[in-house]
């Protein structure tokens, strides 16, 4: 069984409908949860997405500045599983 390094989980997140998805591997499972750092990086990836996915489209005319992530802050109250609701 070969496990996808954090890069490539981060590349997973897509735009779905009105949401973003992501897929979390087994391996990277802390019992029965994910490890709350990676919940995060995976939100961020998917908020850097929606503010800058007319850049990606080309929907946006001349040069779009990406802004750098300065600071987050998260509550994470509830597990992340892989239990499907």
């Amino acid at each position: 069984m070969s496990s996808k390094t954090f890069n490539q989980i981060l590349d997973g997140v897509s735009k779905k409908d009105d949401h973003y998805e992501a897929h979390i591997p087994r391996s990277w499972m802390q019992g029965r949860a994910s490890f709350g750092g990676l919940v995060a990086a995976l939100a961020v990836e998917a908020m850097q997405q929606a503010l800058y996915q007319g850049e990606k489209q080309g929907e946006v005319q001349g040069e779009v500045k990406k802004l750098p992530l300065r600071a987050l802050q998260g509550w994470f109250c509830l597990l992340y599983t892989t239990d499907a609701a």
